[in-house]
């Protein structure tokens, strides 16, 4: 039988690229390990491309700055805590999805502004940890159908 663990660990490696990018983490143990040596860069890439994130957007919420970000780039890794803030928003995105259904449903539920936020889209309020508590009580109240 599959570990529970393990197997919540699927829609998150997913939005990340899947195992050609992270490659096989059939624990959270294996999964921390990953993150602590730096996730590669084309997890990044493939998050950005899933949540329709635009470069701008990207540097803002992983906190990389575009010099930066093109050194990464270059390097093809990212920092423990560049891995870390994108593994966090990835496992938001992953959230989204199970709620919306799809990845796009969920990526375009990022880009949309929302009465609940204030009238921003939830990704504008990702890239701290008051604004990223508001927006998983969001995603909690339509998973739960508390919406009204």
């Amino acid at each position: 039988m599959a570990d529970p663990r393990a197997l919540a660990l699927i829609p998150l490696i997913d939005v990340l690229g899947g195992e050609n990018v992270v490659g096989k983490a059939r624990s959270t143990d294996v999964l921390e390990a990953k993150i602590k040596r730096g996730l590669p860069f084309r997890a990044l890439e493939r998050l950005m491309q899933s949540a329709r994130l635009s470069r701008e957007q990207a540097m803002r919420l992983f906190g990389v700055p575009p010099r930066t970000l093109a050194r990464r780039k270059q390097a093809g890794t990212l920092t423990f805590e560049e891995t870390d803030r994108l593994v966090q928003f990835a496992d938001l995105f992953a959230f989204a999805v199970r709620v919306l259904g799809t990845k796009e449903g969920a990526a375009s539920w990022l880009q949309t502004p929302s009465p609940y936020l204030g009238g921003v889209a939830p990704v504008e309020r990702l890239d701290n940890v008051l604004g990223r508590n508001a927006v998983l009580e969001e995603l909690n109240r339509i998973a739960y159908g508390m919406l009204a």
